[in-house]
């Protein structure tokens, strides 16, 4: 089994149990399969994420020695790739532009509102929530920057439109 696994903080603050609980099942999974552990950190809310925040996130990882198998992937380098899918996204017609109460505009991805949403979680097993109470997200700030939520490899070249 050939698996990739990441670990991807938020560093908006102090790391806290739940980081660190993901973190290392990830680093455990990956060992256990000879696999890789990749750290991605989710730096795209500029206001929140803070160097000071970075560096107690790698210090934390140093301490417990949770190495990860590739340069770590910073999503504020990303911006280029994720406004240019979230536009793509948009013109397909699986993303629209919405006012959020004054504070200007910002782009939100269609969730389908028919059927069920299923996945399998190694830790839960078999997941499914109706798709009609999963709500819409934002996927770019009203202030332009996207939200972390579009992977660099998501192409939607050969999904249908929605338009």
């Amino acid at each position: 089994m050939s698996v990739r696994v990441r670990f991807a903080p938020s560093p908006t603050g102090n790391v806290h149990i739940g980081n660190i609980r993901a973190a290392v099942f990830n680093w455990l999974f990956a060992r256990h399969a000879n696999g890789k552990f990749l750290l991605r950190v989710e730096d795209t809310d500029r206001e929140r994420s803070t160097p000071e925040a970075i560096e107690t996130l790698l210090a934390c990882m140093a301490w417990l020695r949770l190495d990860y198998d590739e340069t770590p992937v910073y999503q504020s380098a990303q911006t280029e790739r994720h406004l240019t899918v979230a536009a793509d996204l948009e013109a397909r017609g699986f993303a629209y532009r919405e006012n959020k109460g004054g504070a200007g505009e910002c782009l939100v991805f269609r969730m389908p509102k028919d059927g069920d949403l299923v996945f399998h979680d190694l830790v839960k097993g078999d997941m499914k929530k109706k798709a009609k109470d999963v709500q819409d997200f934002v996927i770019v700030r009203s202030d332009g920057t996207p939200v972390f939520h579009l992977p660099t490899w998501w192409t939607t070249s050969t999904w249908p439109s929605r338009t």
